[in-house]
């Protein structure tokens, strides 16, 4: 305990005539309990009681007086030799615990009615204009961030690797509630949410943020690293059948992706020139899942996608080519130059019509050693453009008629 002497004599007194006062107001307005466990604060019963004008005390001791009533004095938290004399007694609300969370809902009550009071005047933070917000919260996110980065304390006394793993329970834990709650972002349409993520991924790519800000080794290290079976399951998922699997007349079929990709080239699976996914997707069902709806069509799509680029068989991003200057100082056309070239020929027409497939197959021929690099529809779609652009007119699907 501290020596009163470290006390000015004002101070004393005050406390002293806050403890006498306290246990006079015990004594005489019992229902002051009620009061503060309805709501009231300490201050608020001051002012209803008239405790300062009747006792001839300032609001402070008065507050504190009503404190001590609440409270009691047990002469355990003041310094002991000059209070000695005073009168212990029970306080009106006895247990700390009762009176901590009180004191507790009492901050989180009003500081939430302040914030309304605040926001309804126009003051403090919302006298500012967003941008200042935003300005005021990154400076003192910065200054308090660097000040725990140099006392290693919070999220900075954790490795790398705890801070991953603390990252990846909380999202787990997290997605799954905003999920159910739908709120966040599964509360944005999914057309939209897919217009956000490719807007804040082309960002990424550009700064080189987040993972396109590893080089290409430290990404395929880490992603070597992912027990994605273990997280499939986690989450309650199926996962994919990788091994062989006997069907019902004693044969075996391959892993689940694979056979799904060896499928997709089977001309019973097709509708026209496209896979048909749907149908597609029942029969891995029936197959692998005893029936169960477990693959949907948009899983299924993804993973023959995939494949087909792993194989080569599928037109990947690849950016048209540009006209450049052969060894012999001939000039080679770029790619979209070739095309307009070649539907003026007659082996590329039918009639008035376009040949687009086999456009696109001497465009494989010549510009990409024969990978099926441009596909019919990437032909198609470029041809419009660049019909629509040089004032011909466009038609059809798979071909093209002239004007």
């Amino acid at each position: 305990m501290n020596d009163e002497k470290n006390l000015p004599l004002e101070q004393i007194i005050a406390i002293k005539l806050a403890i006498l006062t306290g246990k006079e107001i015990a004594e005489k307005c019992p229902s002051i309990a009620g009061d503060y466990r309805a709501g009231m604060t300490q201050e608020q019963i001051a002012e209803k009681y008239l405790i300062g004008s009747t006792y001839s005390l300032t609001n402070s001791i008065a507050t504190n007086a009503v404190r001590y009533a609440l409270s009691g004095f047990l002469g355990l938290d003041v310094p002991s030799s000059d209070f000695d004399k005073l009168p212990v007694y029970i306080g009106l609300i006895p247990d700390a615990a009762e009176r901590e969370q009180l004191a507790l809902d009492h901050q989180l009550l009003y500081a939430s009615l302040g914030g309304e009071r605040t926001f309804s005047l126009g003051k403090g933070i919302y006298a500012m204009t967003p941008m200042e917000r935003t300005e005021v919260n990154r400076r003192g996110g910065k200054a308090g961030g660097l000040v725990t980065y140099q006392n290693g304390r919070g999220i900075y006394e954790r490795t790398v690797q705890q801070r991953e793993h603390d990252a990846r329970k909380a999202g787990l834990i997290g997605g799954k509630t905003t999920a159910a709650l739908g709120v966040g972002i599964h509360a944005i349409d999914p057309e939209r949410r897919k217009a956000i993520s490719k807007k804040v991924g082309a960002e990424n790519v550009r700064l080189r943020r987040g993972i396109f800000a590893m080089e290409r080794e430290e990404l395929q290290r880490r992603l070597d690293c992912i027990d994605y079976k273990t997280i499939v399951l986690k989450r309650g998922d199926v996962p994919y059948v990788d091994d062989f699997v006997a069907t019902d007349n004693g044969g075996v079929v391959p892993g689940e992706k694979y056979f799904s990709f060896y499928l997709s080239t089977l001309p019973s699976f097709h509708n026209g020139q496209r896979t048909d996914i749907n149908l597609l997707a029942q029969e891995i069902n029936r197959m692998y899942h005893n029936g169960i709806s477990v693959r949907t069509p948009g899983a299924i799509s993804q993973i023959v996608t995939s494949l087909r680029k792993e194989y080569g068989i599928v037109a990947s991003r690849i950016a048209w080519v540009e006209s450049s200057t052969a060894l012999d100082g001939n000039i080679i056309p770029s790619e979209k130059d070739f095309l307009l070239r070649l539907i003026s020929l007659p082996e590329y027409k039918m009639g008035n019509s376009i040949r687009i497939e086999a456009i696109a197959r001497a465009l494989n021929e010549t510009y990409h050693s024969g990978k099926e690099v441009r596909t019919v529809s990437a032909v198609y779609s470029i041809l419009r453009r660049l019909l629509q652009k040089n004032e011909f007119l466009p038609v059809t699907n798979n071909s093209v008629d002239l004007k």
